[in-house]
């Protein structure tokens, strides 16, 4: 099984993050010899608390995504209206790219609000996928996979 550790930071789970178009879409492009985007390197937090995976507006627009459907979600302040896109996202450990990567291909994510602290929060749609072990005395936590 492989795994990547990563510093408790500001009481914070983060982590480094790659998001590209979802591997269907990318399938798409090497099929036709058209050129893949580049994937676009970025800071997440994993959330415990949020069902769903969220991304920042302005990496959406990089690859010019078109909503996959429209939903609503449950916040503090109400329900909001949100588009829903399909990426891929990796998470890595950008000062050690040769180690290996956790990759959901394709994911269904929404856009998060602007002003969002982070560019990428992590939800349970993804961690259910792994196993996530936080050492808190230790203040690192781990996600095998």
């Amino acid at each position: 099984m492989a795994q990547l550790t990563f510093p408790i930071v500001a009481d914070e789970l983060l982590v480094d993050v790659r998001i590209n178009l979802a591997a269907p879409d990318l399938a798409v492009l090497q099929a036709a010899s058209q050129p893949a985007p580049a994937s676009v390197m970025a800071r997440a937090i994993l959330d415990t608390g949020s069902n769903a995976t969220g991304v920042a507006a302005s990496i959406i627009q990089q690859f010019q995504l078109l909503p996959a459907q429209h939903s609503t979600t449950q916040g503090i302040g109400g329900a909001p209206a949100v588009d829903l896109f399909r990426v891929s996202l990796s998470i890595c450990d950008a000062s050690q790219l040769h180690l290996p990567r956790f990759t959901q291909p394709d994911l269904l994510v929404m856009e998060l609000p602007p002003g969002f602290p982070v560019d990428v929060l992590i939800g349970m749609d993804v961690i259910l996928d792994c196993r996530l072990l936080i050492d808190g005395p230790g203040r690192t936590f781990t996600i095998d996979f």
